[in-house]
């Protein structure tokens, strides 16, 4: 009788470890996810889309910045290799991609030319992110390794009346 009795404890002791192991995993995994939602929107190269719009205009996910987001981005292009355009209210367009197709004087020259003939303080901001993949190397064993891949951006900016 006293064995049965110990047996109904020790399984009733794992019993509880096995509650408390489960609740500690549960609440570890939820502060995960919190950490990360908080890391994603503290991040400041993470473009939010506004999810209320004041103007029916401007419903298909842009947002209204001023010229000065404008010349901020521009400036962050180099560094983080990703595209801006600009399109003026007269129509005319200027590209930053700092990639292969402009040189980092290029692009100086071309954010000096926005710099004096951009006409319009508000721009309506939208953007595009693709993946892109580079090589893929195969192995003799049939493994598979892939280099350069990410993300590019590619960030527009349309002037408002």
């Amino acid at each position: 009788m006293e064995n049965g009795i110990q047996a109904l404890m020790l399984a009733f002791a794992v019993l509880i470890f096995i509650i408390a192991l489960s609740v500690s995993f549960t609440t570890f995994a939820g502060a995960k996810h919190t950490a990360d939602i908080v890391l994603k929107y503290s991040d400041r190269d993470n473009f939010q889309t506004l999810q209320e719009y004041d103007n029916e205009k401007y419903k298909d996910g842009a947002r209204i910045v001023g010229k000065d987001t404008v010349i901020a981005t521009v400036a962050r292009c180099i560094k983080e290799k990703f595209t801006v355009k600009i399109i003026d209210i007269d129509g005319e367009t200027f590209n930053f991609e700092y990639d292969t197709v402009f040189s980092t004087n290029e692009i100086q020259e071309e954010f000096e030319r926005f710099i004096k003939e951009g006409k319009v303080n508000e721009y309506k901001e939208t953007y595009v992110e693709t993946i892109t993949s580079g090589k893929i190397y195969t192995g003799e064993d049939g493994t598979r390794l892939e280099e350069n891949s990410g993300e590019k951006l590619y960030i527009t900016y349309e002037a408002t009346e």
